[in-house]
């Protein structure tokens, strides 16, 4: 399947997550960099209201809900903005006046929308195997049997999508992303690989990019004005993010969150500084700062609750230099309470810290086990030279990189080095070292180094978009003429694309790309080929009622639930269930083929899970956490077990009856 297949979904998903939070923000501002990145935002929250909305009213979910609530709070938001409005004629007319754009502004702008789709189209378009390839790696049936369950349910609760592998004790799972793409599926009858692949392209040519120009415009203000599209060109350079999120996991739901994360990052700086600043008589664009703040954590909470650390990470040093800062422009006195407040702030903030990380509801996040792979000074020159999670080094790009940070630190963008050195310390400690201080310093993130590798590129482009366009307008001052002017913006332009070109060709990027390459390869599937997919396409035809088919997910069969509507009991892999197994999960896994030695115990486990049949597909796995002993109650089943029929066979794939238990 071609590519422009996925034009139409593509469309309906930019659509979704663009014109709802387009026509709340309106309300407050028509300044187009604000926009870009503010209505993805606030277009998640909206998904995340709906989605909840959904649960509570079963069967709603769909576009007539997602408009319903965006009208509510597009209503809301043109409300407030109107009652809270500046009385003085002057200040109203500025707040509600579209910026002037330099037209050389614009076409670099759109030039840097070009480069970035052009690294899209290297680093995935051409490396996945077709708009409807499935990136076979671990997490990936998962996330399909979420998609498929919120569509056949018509339910995107974050509360109810746990319901999906039946174990015990399962509360909560932050299923916005996953929402956000069966809308793409319903709307247009995509497969949900499609839908899946097409959310991607969405996140990486728009999503990402104009999110990042929204910080980075918010950060130098006018000061750079070609810092925006600096930072939208190399976007795509780094294979921490976005790329590293499509070669290990996949974490999609991650990749959506810290996608639309500089955003949010921007809301909270122009927060502190308003703050900071008193301006607290200016009711209209506080109130819309502080309600995208509420409605911003919403979103994140229902698409990825662990960027929400990663963002109190990143901010955290710009709110202390802040005080300090504002301490320094009063004398002594001043100075010595901001540097009270800030350690005050510290003491606070690690307390804070400490209590949520000891909370129940995080110990399923914070005990996960993901051990270090680096000696403390191997993960050291890791770190340093983006050789980060076991990719090659980017060493010309971590030399620009520290460039940036040291001329930050002479400028007013000296907290950008404290949080570039604060979240890189903290990947170091996930990927080299163990003990007690690692354990809760990177427990939000489930010690995986790899998201916090990604926290990096967060600050990593806006430094680098400052150091550039510091370096354009210095040439420019020494310019006289227009034409001179003009052809420094071609040579930029392609400057900036031999950047990427340069980055693609090195030894991070070309192991993410041939990552994404082997897993979505056709010719080696992982999980189903081509036999095993034919078959799986028959199985639901064989099965009468509503009986669901014992299966060993680790054979590939848990992607018949999300492909072929397959009811099979394990639609996910082992180490992905929300629970723990429920004692009738443990006793079919381990113990089904002992059904007629031991009816007793199992034909009430098969019954109470509403069993019919098991299928089999003979594959050896290597999966990680895949243990046969967890898995011989499917495994050791076959045509000579008692208890079971053969109804359907092609090699070594086959479809047995229960024939025990009076099933």
């Amino acid at each position: 399947m071609t590519w422009f297949s996925t034009i139409p979904t593509v469309i309906v998903l930019a659509s979704i997550i663009y014109l709802p939070g387009l026509l709340i923000t309106l309300g407050y501002t028509r300044r187009p960099w604000l926009l870009a990145g503010l209505s993805p935002l606030l277009s998640a929250s909206v998904l995340a209201i709906a989605a909840l909305l959904s649960g509570a009213i079963p069967g709603t979910w769909g576009i007539p809900l997602i408009i319903a609530v965006t009208a509510v709070l597009a209503v809301l938001s043109w409300t407030s903005a109107y009652l809270l409005r500046p009385r003085h004629r002057s200040a109203r007319r500025y707040n509600q006046t579209v910026e002037k754009t330099s037209l050389r502004i614009k076409l670099l702008t759109g030039c840097a929308l070009v480069i970035n789709a052009f690294m899209v189209l290297v680093m995935f378009v051409i490396p996945t195997h077709g708009a409807n390839a499935i990136n076979q790696i671990y997490d990936t049936p998962f996330h399909f049997s979420v998609i498929r369950w919120i569509i056949d349910n018509a339910d995107a609760s974050s509360l109810h999508t746990v319901k999906l592998d039946g174990t015990a004790n399962s509360i909560f799972y932050p299923s916005l992303w996953h929402g956000w793409v069966s809308l793409g599926s319903l709307v247009t009858g995509a497969s949900i690989p499609l839908a899946v692949n097409a959310s991607t392209l969405v996140i990486l040519l728009f999503i990402w990019p104009l999110c990042m120009g929204t910080l980075t415009k918010t950060i130098v203000g006018d000061q750079k004005p070609y810092a925006y599209p600096i930072v939208i060109a190399l976007a795509s350079i780094f294979g921490a993010f976005p790329w590293n999120f499509l070669s290990f996991g996949p974490l999609y739901s991650n990749q959506f969150s810290y996608a639309i994360a500089p955003a949010y990052m921007a809301v909270l700086l122009l927060l502190i500084r308003y703050l900071l600043a008193g301006r607290f008589k200016a009711w209209q664009p506080l109130c819309g700062m502080v309600c995208t703040i509420l409605l911003g954590f919403i979103a994140f909470t229902f698409a990825q609750p662990n960027s929400l650390f990663t963002l109190a990470v990143l901010i955290f040093p710009a709110l202390c230099m802040g005080i300090l800062e504002l301490g320094m422009q009063g004398g002594k006195k001043p100075l010595l309470i901001s540097v009270v407040a800030v350690i005050a702030l510290v003491i606070l903030a690690v307390f804070l810290w400490i209590k949520v990380h000891d909370a129940s509801f995080m110990q399923r996040t914070v005990t996960w086990v993901w051990p270090p792979y680096h000696t403390p000074l191997k993960g050291l020159l890791a770190t340093l030279s983006l050789a980060t999670t076991g990719g090659g080094a980017q060493i010309g790009l971590a030399m620009l990189v520290l460039a940036a940070l040291i001329y930050s630190l002479f400028k007013p963008y000296r907290w950008l080095a404290i949080s570039y050195v604060l979240i890189s310390f903290l990947y170091w400690l996930a990927s080299s070292v163990n003990g007690t201080f690692r354990d809760y310093a990177t427990g939000f993130w489930y010690h995986d180094s790899t998201r916090l590798s990604a926290a990096m590129v967060l600050i990593a482009l806006p430094l680098l978009a400052i150091l550039f366009s510091t370096g354009i307008e210095y040439i420019f001052s020494t310019l006289s003429s227009s034409s001179q002017k003009n052809w420094l913006i071609v040579a930029c332009a392609l400057a900036l694309v031999g950047m990427n070109a340069q980055a693609y060709t090195g030894s991070n990027l070309d192991s993410k790309r041939f990552s994404i390459s082997s897993a979505t390869d056709k010719a080696d599937y992982h999980f189903l080929n081509e036999g095993e997919n034919k078959f799986m396409s028959t199985v639901q035809e064989k099965i009468t009622g509503d009986k669901k088919i014992a299966n060993n997910p680790f054979d590939g069969s848990a992607l018949g639930y999300p492909l072929f509507k397959t009811n099979v009991l394990f639609p996910a892999f082992e180490g992905n269930w929300m629970g723990k197994p429920t004692k009738d999960q443990t006793i079919i896994r381990t113990g089904l083929a002992e059904v007629v030695n031991k009816p007793d115990v199992v034909c009430p486990a098969v019954k109470d899970l509403n069993i019919g049949y098991v299928i089999r597909l003979g594959r050896d796995t290597e999966e990680l956490n895949y243990d046969p002993e967890r898995w011989k109650g499917i495994d050791k089943i076959n045509s000579d077990t008692k208890g079971f029929k053969l109804i359907a066979q092609e090699g070594k794939l086959s479809l047995y009856k229960i024939t025990a238990c009076n099933n």
